[in-house]
């Protein structure tokens, strides 16, 4: 638009194009690190701390490295987890598709 808003605007398709292989598998990673964070903050008495969520266009946008290094994450850890979560994640959507209107399940 000339006044730089259009940079930084993320377009529904870059959204559906990194679902799986992005945005999908660091939300999961991400809540499956917090999760873990608040059980080891459960035996503390100050638990004003609370994790630092995401924002959309990291979890879109960004590479794997930029992800987690600005999070905080282990990049080895990350990549087993994404290795392992994609084919579960793909799959659980076409299990719940498939519940819904019984469209056969790729695998």
């Amino acid at each position: 638009f000339g006044d730089g808003t259009a940079d930084k605007r993320i377009r529904g398709r870059y959204i559906a194009a990194s679902l799986y292989n992005r945005l999908l598998p660091r939300w999961h990673f991400f809540v499956s690190r917090d999760r873990a964070e608040m059980k080891t903050m459960s035996n503390s008495v100050s638990t004003s701390s609370q994790p630092r969520l995401p924002p959309l266009h990291l979890l879109v946008m960004a590479s794997d490295e930029v992800f987690c290094k600005d999070m905080g994450f282990a990049y080895k850890d990350y990549l087993e987890f994404k290795d392992e979560a994609i084919p579960r994640l793909k799959f659980s959507s076409q299990f719940d598709t498939w519940l819904k209107t019984g469209r056969p399940i790729d695998l």
